[in-house]
């Protein structure tokens, strides 16, 4: 948004941050935190992941308690899915290029193998 402080100060306001390090990186279990939070503030049924079973991650233990019912919503309803090294990434508007190929990349949602090698870096201007 054009006024990020206004944006910041509404998501704390209504549970979705705690608006600390507003322009570092997220990881995975803040994502699903964030949109778990977004999407029970606007009266989505965020049961659909009570029962999911996360264990399947390689990373579960690394999962903050704080997150646990966010990833379970997350993955049942199909918004963060993946195990071990293949990841849904989310590519976000922008110029953005395969890392390996150069090959532009569209913004949107992509399944990868990543075995943690950078997949997408923007395009250099």
């Amino acid at each position: 948004p054009a006024d990020m402080a206004a944006a910041k100060a509404w998501a704390v306001a209504n549970g979705i941050s705690d608006g600390t390090n507003p322009g570092g990186a997220v990881t995975r279990q803040q994502l699903a935190a964030l949109l778990y939070r977004y999407a029970a503030l606007f009266g989505y049924d965020v049961s659909v992941g009570e029962n999911t079973n996360i264990l399947s991650y390689t990373d579960v233990a690394q999962v903050s308690e704080y997150a646990i019912p966010a990833m379970q919503w997350a993955c049942g309803a199909g918004i963060i899915a993946g195990t071990g090294d293949e990841r849904e990434v989310y590519i976000p508007a922008g110029e953005w290029v395969d890392y390996f190929t150069d090959e532009p990349v569209e913004a949107g949602w992509r399944h990868v193998n990543t075995k943690g090698i950078p997949v997408y870096r923007r395009a250099r201007g």
